[in-house]
């Protein structure tokens, strides 16, 4: 009873969710309650891993949430300021970002978590190896000298006036933080882009590349073998974080402000630019698309991609300014993701494609849950309420949810918001099919409706009956998958015992955490049976909000997640509380990230892990084991593959 209290909680918390053990951790009874049944459950040898695992069945469909590791270590992640500390932007930059004065540069910032806010979230203070010589080069020439480091110095600089290419050598020593810190920041002074071009006109095209890649002549190499080896087990990434999904936002306010919000395409972010952003210079976006297509390629995955909320389209009014919806955002990203472009040698995509409309628009944190309401409202307003978005259906009339009459108070703005969601992903389908081609939908075009876990009633099956009878079509011929999260493991608010156990027991938590989401994945599977569509989880894993925790409570946290138990928990929820209850797609969130107050989600923290980790982390080990695949023939994926090559 006990360990039922440390259910799943969302990533995402909302405060309209009650937290019963909030209140009861804090009384002493329920402490010693809980420290009781821990004891009892050790000794009696309550839970035998090895027998779980080994009644385990066939995996099902597993993805990943995909990082980036680029052999060029600063693509698109250029921060930049003056030398003073001012700004740079478009007075003072070209069209690709690129400065056009003297400039500082911070080139990466890899240091642990509240390394420059002490304390450190890592009590290990764990980093990435970056020791050796890594080759900095730009178009240009200067003056380069470090700032604020530790651990690192400058080797030589020389200057090659016919490629008007200037290389510097830098060195990172062996050690670990605070020794060395894996920061780089350089001043670039007495800057001059050609030969003829005044001093203090900057420089472009910086690269830097480690000399690991240069010895073995993989320096155009556009992704590292490392990060090939961590993606290689998956048979699709989702790219949802590295394409800056959360940040798009409002550009203008008024009752239209989704419409004068909208980006096209010729906004969006493209190879060889200085930096990827969403604040609107030089770009509008995270990694290129190009990029995507690229890397699917390479590894011969599918993709999982989330269309921009608001990006122009051909089914919403007042999106397309051109008046021809050829040259909207997701007509044109369609018809990249289809024949490519010069960037991925005119080659599309050759696997299958998920997509969902942006990422968790139920997320009242999230400026796209506020960009869809506001486009929803005004829809409705604007039309008296004659918009499809209004009108009741004869479902659970009792619930004040399940009211999506007109009202001038928009009392029942929440059921349209939600319809509106479910229709962008229906309206995006048909974008693609208009490119890919009638049949495609559904086959190589798989669409998502994703949306909030612990609603089911209110967010999947009202929603979703609604979306068949407005579209006239059974929902398995409109959608491929429905999609809530399967995070498990125990909250923040769990802090104060966290303080009082070790961190093996925290890893044990999220075993019987795992266990207790059956009921719901049984919920969703019923769901999915009824509609006649798969069951994704488009984010799961371990997933502990550990938000406010610090010390040791943060400290033990960060150790289980490290824990050896960890594997079993991962697989336990994948094989049996997800896939073993009826779920066909589990999405782990995610590859690669460190650890830190704000989450563990990360199953290899850096990519030197693979060289110095030879066996992997216990989670990097769950992830093989549920790929279905054996280390040699994911040794082979990486091997035969053919590497993308930078052509820019």
């Amino acid at each position: 009873t006990i360990l039922e209290l440390f259910s799943v909680t969302p990533r995402h918390f909302d405060t309209r969710v009650p937290i019963v053990f909030r209140r009861h951790c804090r009384t002493n009874s329920s402490m010693m309650m809980y420290l009781v049944t821990t004891a009892v459950a050790a000794f009696l040898g309550c839970t035998t891993h090895a027998s779980a695992v080994a009644a385990r069945g066939k995996n099902g469909i597993y993805g990943g949430e995909a990082s980036f590791g680029f052999t060029n270590k600063i693509e698109g992640g250029g921060r930049f300021s003056g030398i003073d500390g001012s700004t740079i932007d478009e007075t003072n930059s070209d069209a690709m970002g690129w400065p056009m004065i003297d400039f500082q540069a911070v080139l990466f910032d890899d240091r642990p978590v509240g390394a420059w806010a002490p304390p450190i979230d890592d009590p290990a203070k764990r980093q990435a190896d970056y020791s050796g010589y890594w080759k900095f080069t730009f178009n240009g020439s200067a003056t380069v000298t470090l700032n604020q480091a530790a651990g690192v110095s400058i080797v030589n600089s020389s200057y090659d006036s016919t490629a008007n290419t200037q290389t510097t050598f830098i060195k990172f020593e062996t050690g670990g933080y605070p020794q060395v810190a894996n920061l780089l920041v350089v001043d670039i002074k007495n800057s001059t882009r050609n030969a003829t071009a005044p001093v203090g006109s900057g420089v472009t095209n910086l690269r830097l590349v480690h000399e690991k890649y240069i010895h073995a002549g993989k320096e155009d190499q556009l992704f590292i073998d490392e990060w090939a080896t961590l993606h290689a087990p998956f048979s699709h990434l989702r790219f949802m974080g590295v394409t800056a999904t959360n940040s798009y936002t409002w550009r203008c306010g008024g009752d239209n402000a989704f419409a004068c919000s909208v980006i096209e395409w010729e906004e969006r972010c493209v190879p060889g630019m200085a930096l990827w952003t969403t604040g609107g210079f030089p770009c509008i976006g995270g990694v290129p698309w190009e990029y995507i297509i690229l890397a699917a390629n390479e590894l011969k995955k599918d993709v999982w991609i989330n269309i921009p909320v608001t990006a122009s389209s051909p089914f919403v009014k007042g999106t397309n300014t051109s008046g021809d919806k050829t040259k909207t955002y997701v007509y044109q990203l369609a018809k990249l993701f289809k024949d490519g472009n010069a960037f991925t040698g005119n080659k599309g995509l050759e696997g299958k494609l998920y997509y969902e409309h942006s990422n968790e628009v139920w997320n009242f944190g999230f400026k796209q849950y506020g960009l869809n309401a506001a486009a929803a409202t005004y829809e409705v307003n604007m039309t008296k309420g004659k918009s499809d978005l209004v009108g009741n259906i004869p479902t659970y009339p009792e619930k004040s949810w399940g009211n999506c009459s007109y009202s001038e108070d928009q009392k029942n703005s929440a059921c349209w918001i939600h319809r509106r969601h479910a229709r962008r992903v229906i309206e995006i389908g048909k974008t693609f099919e208009m490119v890919f081609g009638e049949g495609a939908l559904l086959k190589q075009i798989l669409p998502v409706y994703a949306s909030w876990t612990i609603y089911p009633e209110e967010y999947f099956n009202h929603t979703l009956q609604w979306l068949a009878i407005s579209q006239k079509k059974s929902v398995d011929q409109l959608i491929h998958a429905i999609a809530p999260t399967a995070y498990f493991g125990p909250d923040k608010y769990h802090k104060d015992l966290f303080n009082v156990t070790t961190p093996d027991v925290i890893a044990q938590w999220y075993y019987e955490a795992s266990t207790n989401n059956t009921n719901r994945t049984k919920t969703f599977a019923t769901l999915k049976k009824k509609f006649g569509v798969k069951l994704a989880a488009y984010e799961s894993g371990p997933g502990a909000d550990v938000g406010g925790n610090s010390g040791s409570s943060l400290a033990n946290l960060i150790y289980a997640n490290r824990d050896a138990k960890m594997k079993d928990a991962m697989i336990h929820d994948a094989q049996d509380t997800w896939w073993g209850n009826g779920g066909d797609i589990y999405h782990q969130f995610s590859v690669e990230g460190k650890v830190s107050r704000y989450g563990c989600w990360g199953a290899t923290e850096f990519w030197t892990d693979v060289d110095t980790m030879p066996k992997g982390s216990p989670k990097r080990q769950a992830i093989e084991v549920l790929s279905g695949k054996t280390q040699e023939e994911l040794r082979a994926i990486v091997q035969t593959r053919v590497p993308a090559q930078r052509t820019w």
